[in-house]
C-alpha cells in the first residue's frame, strides 16, 4: 500500500513510480488535492493500471482509494 498526502502536482509526477512499487490488487491512497483535480488524478492512474475504487470529499478536499489492476 501506497499512502500519499501531497498536492496535486506532485502527485501526478509521482503515480508512475507509485505503479512501480505497489504489487497487483494493492492500494493507492492519494490525498492533499481539491475535488476538481480529481479528474486528471483518474486519467493519470487509469493510464498506469490504478482501479478508481471510491473518493471521500470534505471542505473543498479531496482524498481517493485506487487499487492496481
Amino acid at each position: 500500500m501506497v499512502l500519499a498526502n501531497i498536492n496535486r502536482n506532485v502527485l501526478l509526477k509521482q503515480i508512475s513510480d507509485y505503479a512501480k512499487v505497489i504489487l497487483q490488487g494493492r492500494d493507492l491512497l492519494m490525498s492533499g488535492f481539491y475535488i476538481d483535480d480529481l479528474n486528471i488524478i483518474q486519467n493519470v492512474c487509469r493510464g498506469k493500471g490504478f482501479r478508481f475504487i471510491r473518493k471521500f470529499d470534505q471542505n473543498n478536499w479531496e482524498a481517493t482509494h485506487f487499487t492496481l489492476s
